[in-house]
């Protein structure tokens, strides 16, 4: 599990993406905007979430994939380290 403060965006009608409350704000959003120019807008469209609560890593998940069940949302919570592979930043 993860114990850091999470923090989860709600994008309208796309996905979610989760982020660490004590990470440098800055440098997370770097690292988002450099992942989402690796996928298309029809890839962007299939995902359920994106966790960036990780220092050199992202995890993101594809709606309906088992990984789906490995964050809490209505809590913000982790329950399980992500299953998904890192893409790395």
């Amino acid at each position: 599990n993860l114990h850091t403060p999470d923090v989860t965006v709600y994008i309208k009608d796309r996905f979610k993406i989760l982020f660490d409350f004590n990470s440098d704000p800055n440098e997370t959003l770097n690292r988002l905007k450099t992942l989402f120019t690796q996928y298309s807008n029809a890839d962007l469209t299939m995902l359920s979430y994106v966790d960036m609560r990780f220092v050199d890593k992202s995890y993101l998940c594809q709606k309906d994939a088992p990984c789906i069940n490995d964050v809490n949302f209505q809590n913000n919570l982790s329950t399980t380290t992500p299953t998904t592979t890192p893409v790395s930043n």
